[in-house]
């Protein structure tokens, strides 16, 4: 039916990451049953059933001490429950310019499932957009404001999250003129995670270059001019926030359309911490 749909998502993932001080190999399982009501709001529940397993850690840096419990342990089991939903009214599934969205995913982690960990994750994020300029005109400048939080809370026998469960922040989504998962806290250059997530960015996005549709009199952007600022602060604890390990970036970037959407970022760090890992440029390849 056009309204009010059933869904059924089955993911399987296989990931080997190599970090700087470790590497990481994942493997799960997820399936999820959707249920649509209206035409914006979804609701997902389902599975989580993961396998992950923390090795070669490097000896020259210093380490959290969460990651040499983890590489201890060895390959964990990682089972959960999930309860998720989202919001979508976009004028673009894929390049969005007018409109709003909204996800939460909730996660529990428990023995019941045979999890080697019990802890709650819960991650939420909103994204909204819209353009300035005459309504005649197809090809306006615009804006884009995003921002997200997350909690991870330990219970039960576990006293802290895993390292490789707990949040992250740095890279291309989350704060450009930062290497991927380049924020502190640190230990030495390497970072210690959060358990509490908070991160907001804001996007000025003027249109470079417009083609007129085939068989239209239309205008198409296609190549776009992007101003940004990003800021986010992770804390090791538990709803909790310390505002003194506020990051922030400033930056530039340029957005093409056609015929693949393609962004190049330039990002600088304002506002940095001990141990943190810049990165001045970086790439998406898809809009969001």
């Amino acid at each position: 039916k056009h309204f009010d749909r059933w869904s059924l998502d089955l993911d399987f993932i296989i990931r080997d990451r190599l970090y700087d001080a470790y590497d990481e190999t994942r493997l799960r399982f997820k399936p999820r049953i959707g249920r649509q009501f209206g035409l914006y709001w979804t609701l997902f529940t389902g599975l989580s059933l993961e396998r992950v397993e923390v090795s070669d850690l490097q000896q020259n840096v210093p380490l959290p001490p969460g990651l040499i419990d983890q590489e201890a342990a060895g390959k964990q089991t990682l089972n959960s429950l999930l309860l998720d939903a989202s919001y979508r009214d976009v004028d673009s599934r894929l390049n969005p310019r007018d409109g709003e969205t909204f996800s939460i995913y909730n996660s529990l982690y428990t023995d019941a499932l045979g999890s080697d960990a019990t802890y709650f994750k819960t991650e939420a994020s909103y994204d909204l957009y819209w353009v300035m300029g005459d309504e005649t005109t197809d090809v306006k400048p615009g804006w884009k404001f995003s921002t997200g939080g997350g909690v991870a809370l330990p219970y039960g026998a576990t006293d802290d999250v895993p390292y490789t469960e707990r949040f992250f922040l740095g890279g291309f989504r989350t704060l450009r003129g930062f290497d991927y998962r380049g924020v502190g806290p640190n230990v030495g250059d390497t970072a210690i995670g959060g358990e509490t997530m908070l991160r907001g960015s804001l996007e000025f996005r003027y249109p470079l270059y417009s083609t007129t549709r085939p068989g239209t009199f239309r205008k198409a952007e296609m190549l776009r001019f992007i101003l940004f600022t990003d800021a986010g602060v992770l804390d090791p604890d538990p709803f909790a926030v310390d505002l003194d390990e506020m990051r922030a970036s400033v930056g530039f970037g340029f957005g093409l359309t056609v015929p693949f959407p393609l962004v190049l970022n330039f990002g600088f760090p304002v506002q940095k911490g001990s141990g943190d890992q810049r990165q001045v440029f970086s790439f998406n390849l898809a809009f969001n």
